[in-house]
C-alpha cells in the first residue's frame, strides 16, 4: 500500500515525551536538507495536555505548542511535502486514563490493575502471586502508583479523539496500549466483551473518521 512505499518517521525514539514544535520542525528540517522525502510522520506519545499522567484535554499541550498541533501539521505537509500524519493515543486516553473532571462525560471510574492469576502464571514466581509483582512487570511505577481513571464511555471518547486529531489535519491513529485491557475486565461483564468493547470502538471510529486508517 501507499503507506508501506513512503520513508517513515516517529518522533519517540528522538525524543521520548518531548515532542514540541520545535523539535518537529527541526526533523523535518533535518530530512529536506539532506534531500531525503519524508512520506509519514508519527507524532507519538508526548505532544498531550496531560498531568499525573492522566489526559486532560484533546488539544496539544499549550506549552510545547503556543498555536496548537494544527498549524505545524499543515506545515509538515504543504512546507516539507508529508504525505501522511498519524496521531499516536493509549486507547484510554493516557497512561492512567482521562481527567475525571476534564473528562466527566465520558463516564470515568476510577480504577486499580486488576488480573486473572491464570494469565500470567509463566511470568509469576514460583512462591506466589501477588498484584505488586504482576504491576512491576507490566508497568512503571509513575503509572501503578495511583488508580486509572478509565473511560467506560470508550467508544464516544474514541470517536470525538479522533474527529478532533483529524480536524487537526492528522491521516490516522496509533492507539496504543490495547492489551491493557486485560486488566480492566473487572469493569465489564466478562473478558470477552471487554475486548469486544475495545476493538469495536478502535475499529468503528477508525473506519467512519479515517477511512480505515487508523
Amino acid at each position: 500500500c501507499e503507506i508501506e512505499a513512503v520513508l517513515g518517521f516517529s518522533t519517540w525514539n528522538s525524543m521520548y515525551q518531548n515532542v514540541t514544535e520545535a523539535n518537529l520542525i527541526k526533523v523535518l528540517d533535518e530530512y529536506r536538507d539532506n534531500d531525503v522525502p519524508l512520506g509519514l510522520l508519527m507524532v507519538e506519545d508526548g505532544f498531550h495536555s496531560f498531568g499525573d499522567e492522566r489526559l486532560t484535554s484533546m488539544q496539544a499541550d499549550p506549552l510545547k505548542f503556543p498555536r496548537g498541533l494544527a498549524p505545524v501539521l499543515k506545515r509538515a505537509k504543504e512546507e516539507y511535502g508529508v504525505k501522511r500524519i498519524t496521531i499516536w493515543k493509549a486507547y484510554t486516553g493516557y497512561w492512567r486514563g482521562l481527567d475525571p473532571v476534564e473528562f466527566a462525560d465520558y463516564d470515568i471510574k476510577l480504577s486499580d490493575y486488576t488480573y486473572e492469576p491464570h494469565l500470567y502464571k509463566d511470568n509469576i514466581p514460583k512462591d506466589g502471586i501477588d498484584a505488586s509483582t504482576v504491576t512491576a512487570q507490566f508497568f512503571s511505577e509513575k503509572v501503578a502508583a495511583q488508580p486509572t481513571a478509565y473511560p467506560l464511555a470508550m467508544d464516544r471518547f474514541i470517536a470525538d479523539f479522533n474527529r478532533n486529531v483529524k480536524a487537526m489535519g492528522a491521516d490516522g491513529v496509533k492507539c496504543d496500549a490495547m492489551s491493557w485491557v486485560e486488566f480492566f475486565t473487572h469493569l465489564y461483564p466478562n473478558r470477552y466483551q471487554a475486548h469486544q468493547k475495545v476493538i469495536q470502538a478502535v475499529e468503528q471510529s477508525g473506519g467512519d473518521t479515517f477511512e480505515g486508517d487508523y
